[in-house]
């Protein structure tokens, strides 16, 4: 009630709006009304905080029923990024998020979208370093996935 209350007042001074239609259903959304108004309240905040906040948003991302694997890869992303120009060792972050993508990926399986199942291991292969000992079993996934597909599935570029 607290964070709703918060979120209605932004609103009300026209910092935030509310999004017609949330990109996760059931969810209210809100948006930066002007893109300088996001780009100020980011500056004030310090790295360290950004990078737990992403990892939030990614944890967030990979409870969701229906994967959302640019959501979760933007994230992941932004708190790597953000994390290296500190210092910060980022390969437990890039190993949470391929294997956040992985598990995404098993339960779109699951739930009968294949194409959807494809695009999460694409968004985990692109973030599985060369040199990481699993990466051969998910490119054989991923390979064997396709393969099983067949024509039904057309990667797209």
């Amino acid at each position: 009630e607290e964070v709703g209350r918060g979120l209605e007042l932004l609103e009300s001074r026209e910092l935030l709006r509310r999004v017609r239609r949330s990109g996760v259903p059931g969810d209210v959304e809100y948006v930066f009304r002007y893109a300088v108004s996001r780009d100020v309240a980011l500056a004030q905040l310090p790295g360290r905080v950004l990078v737990e906040r992403h990892l939030r948003a990614a944890d967030w991302a990979a409870l969701l029923d229906v994967p959302r694997p640019g959501l979760l890869a933007f994230h992941y992303d932004r708190a790597i990024a953000l994390a290296d120009a500190d210092g910060t060792p980022v390969e437990a972050m890039e190993r949470r998020a391929w294997e956040a993508l992985v598990g995404a990926s098993a339960r779109a399986a699951a739930a009968g979208d294949d194409a959807l199942a494809v695009s999460c291991l694409d968004h985990a292969l692109d973030r599985c370093p060369p040199g990481e000992p699993e990466r051969v079993w998910l490119v054989t996934h991923h390979r064997r996935i396709l393969d099983s597909l067949g024509t039904r599935y057309r990667r797209r570029p």
